[in-house]
């Protein structure tokens, strides 16, 4: 008997080893969700108050926020003279949580009660003006990813705000809206206003703790409002020549008007 032919032995493919499927099997697979983005990182010293250095001047004082994500606002505050960087930051965090706060130191005074009690000022216009671009340059550098310094605002303190009102027809398109805090009145000649309004000035508080800065607060409101520029001003009765929480309430109030939330 002749030997049995063994089978011949036929490689399996990998069609055949997978189970069987009919059409009705076959449905798409279910859309991935994207994961979702990272959660921006909390910007440096996140609720603190720092000296940054900046270079040719003082350190500025930096209010850092402990609230929103990047890019934040920023908020220039200027002090009034014989004052501290330190004491406007503190108050105008406050009043803006979400925001960083630049307060350029100045230059210090000689009368300063003492060398653990330095008091500082700005000497002119154009000064401050150069200290400014000088700040805007070290948050920038210190700061950049976490900030937003196309538009930003301005708040002054009697110096601060009459400085602030000198340079704002060449600074309307950064600082477009301001706060004038005690101050701030009398540089607003027709020519300023028209200037200020021109290159995008849109709105100014005022802020009064005396009667004689409210009278001539609405004399400057005039003058702007003849341009275009919306104004507002706020009396704070018994505040006098200075800033105190007692304006708090008041400034927080004209917020939305200040910023066109006002409908």
């Amino acid at each position: 008997m002749a030997p049995e032919t063994p089978p011949t032995l036929v490689p399996t493919t990998h069609a055949e080893l997978a189970p069987t499927t009919t059409a009705a099997d076959r449905t798409p697979a279910a859309p991935t969700e994207p994961p979702p983005p990272a959660a921006p990182e909390p910007i440096p010293h996140a609720g603190e108050m720092v000296a940054m250095a900046v270079s040719g001047h003082g350190d500025a004082v930096v209010a850092l926020p402990a609230e929103g994500t990047a890019p934040h606002p920023v908020v220039v505050a200027a002090h009034a003279n014989w004052d501290r960087p330190s004491w406007e930051c503190d108050y105008w965090r406050r009043i803006f949580p979400t925001a960083v706060v630049l307060c350029p130191r100045g230059i210090l005074r000689p009368d300063s009660p003492s060398a653990d009690d330095p008091r500082f000022t700005y000497a002119s216009d154009d000064a401050l003006a150069t200290e400014l671009a000088a700040s805007l340059a070290a948050l920038e550098r210190d700061f950049g990813p976490y900030i937003d310094t196309e538009v930003m605002l301005w708040v002054g303190l009697s110096r601060g705000a009459f400085l602030g009102a000198e340079l704002a027809p060449h600074q309307a398109a950064r600082f477009p809206r301001m706060i004038l805090v005690e101050g701030g009145h009398d540089p607003w000649t027709h020519a300023n206003a028209k200037a200020f309004a021109d290159a995008g000035g849109e709105r100014v508080l005022f802020v009064c703790g005396q009667g004689a800065c409210t009278i001539q607060a609405r004399k400057a409101a005039r003058v702007l409002e003849q341009h275009g520029v919306g104004t507002r001003i706020e009396d704070v009765p018994g505040m006098g020549h200075g800033l105190n929480h007692d304006a708090t309430p008041r400034v927080r109030d004209a917020l939305p008007w200040l910023f066109g939330q006002d409908g």
